[in-house]
C-alpha cells in the first residue's frame, strides 16, 4: 500500500471517529449531563458545600454562627397552668435562621414535667421571643426552663428588614393588684401591616425578667395607631422597671 494510500485511511479512521466523538458528546449532553445547580446534591459549581455557599442562596452550616439563647422562664398563670418563653438572637447580618426549637421543664427535683418543639424564622440581626402560653404541668410546679435548637437548621441569605411599626408609648397599671399593661404602636410605613406578635417582656430593678406575655395584631393601617393589651391575674411580687417590646411578623402555615 502506497505511502499516501495508507494515510488516506488514517485521516477517514480518523475522521470516522471524529464524527463519533461528536454524536457520543451530542447524545450526552441531550440525555444525561446537566449544568451545575443548587438542587443537585451533588458538590460542583462554586459551592462550597453541597447545594451550599458561592452562589446559592443555602448558606453552608460552618458559614453561619450559631442562635444565641439569651434567656428562658416560665411565668405561673394559676396552679399548674404557666407561660414559658424564650429570646433567641441571629447574630449573622446577611443570613436568616429557620430552625425548631424545644423548651424543657423541669421541677425543683430536676425532673422533666412538660417540653414543647416548634418551628422558627429568625431573620439577620434580629432578636426574637418565642412564647409557649398555658402550658398544663398537672399541678406540678416548674423550677427550671431549657430552651434549645434541635436538629438541622436552614441558613439562607436575606437582607435586614426596615422596621415599619414602632412602639410609641407602654403604660403599666396596678402592679400590686391586677397588673394592666397598655401599649400603643404606630405604623409608620407606606403600607398596611398585618398578621403582628407584640410580645411584651418585664424586668426588675437588676434586669432579671420577670413576666412576659404576648398578644397579636391582625391589622394596623398606614399612618395610624393602635393599643394593645395584656393583663395579669395575680399581682406582681417585684417592681417593674423596664418594659421590652417586640413586633414581630406571624408565620401562617
Amino acid at each position: 500500500m502506497s505511502q499516501w494510500a495508507q494515510t488516506r485511511r488514517t485521516l477517514i479512521l480518523l475522521g470516522i471517529f471524529v464524527v463519533l466523538g461528536l454524536i457520543a458528546f451530542a447524545i450526552y449532553t441531550f440525555f444525561f449531563f446537566s449544568p451545575p445547580s443548587c438542587f443537585d446534591n451533588i458538590r460542583n459549581g462554586n459551592e462550597e458545600g453541597i447545594d451550599c455557599g458561592g452562589t446559592c442562596e443555602l448558606v453552608c452550616p460552618f458559614q453561619a454562627t450559631e442562635p444565641n439563647i439569651l434567656w428562658s422562664r416560665a411565668f405561673k398563670i394559676s396552679d399548674g397552668v404557666y407561660n414559658i418563653a424564650g429570646l433567641i438572637e441571629n447574630p449573622n447580618f446577611d443570613v436568616k435562621l429557620d430552625g425548631t426549637y424545644h423548651f424543657q421543664a423541669y421541677n425543683q427535683d430536676n425532673i422533666l414535667i412538660s417540653e414543647v418543639f416548634g418551628d422558627v424564622t429568625v431573620l439577620p440581626a434580629q432578636k426574637k421571643p418565642i412564647f409557649e402560653p398555658t402550658i398544663n404541668t398537672g399541678f406540678q410546679e416548674i423550677s427550671r426552663v431549657f430552651l434549645q435548637m434541635v436538629g438541622e437548621s436552614t441558613w439562607t441569605k436575606a437582607e435586614q428588614q426596615d422596621q415599619t411599626v414602632f412602639v410609641t408609648s407602654r403604660k403599666l397599671e396596678d402592679q400590686d393588684t391586677e397588673p394592666k399593661l397598655e401599649v400603643s404602636l404606630v405604623n409608620r410605613g407606606i403600607v398596611p401591616e398585618r398578621d403582628l406578635s407584640i410580645t411584651a417582656i418585664l424586668y426588675d430593678e437588676e434586669g432579671n425578667v420577670t413576666q412576659s406575655s404576648q398578644t397579636f395584631l391582625e391589622y394596623i393601617e398606614r399612618d395610624s395607631t393602635e393599643s394593645v393589651f395584656y393583663t395579669w391575674p395575680e399581682p406582681f411580687t417585684q417592681e417593674v422597671t423596664k418594659i421590652d417590646v417586640f413586633i414581630n411578623e406571624v408565620s401562617l402555615l
